[in-house]
């Protein structure tokens, strides 16, 4: 399972962490930083990075999307 942590706020931007103990999670950094023009990235089940200013409810809607 993997697992999504998010730390900031809307005006500021959010810092997150990704991490998946049985999996890679390259791909899905890469595709969340595209879609919100985010910054970062890891290796194999781990990464982190910072995304800038953006609503809430977009961060939200994209997450889904990629974790179906």
């Amino acid at each position: 399972e993997k697992c999504v942590l998010l730390s900031g706020n809307e005006s500021e931007g959010y810092i997150y962490v990704v991490s998946d103990a049985s999996g890679d999670v390259t791909g899905l950094v890469k595709a969340f930083n595209g879609a919100l023009n985010g910054k970062g990235g890891g290796r194999g089940g781990f990464a982190q990075g910072k995304i800038s200013a953006c609503e809430k409810d977009k961060i939200k809607s994209v997450l889904e999307d990629l974790l179906k």
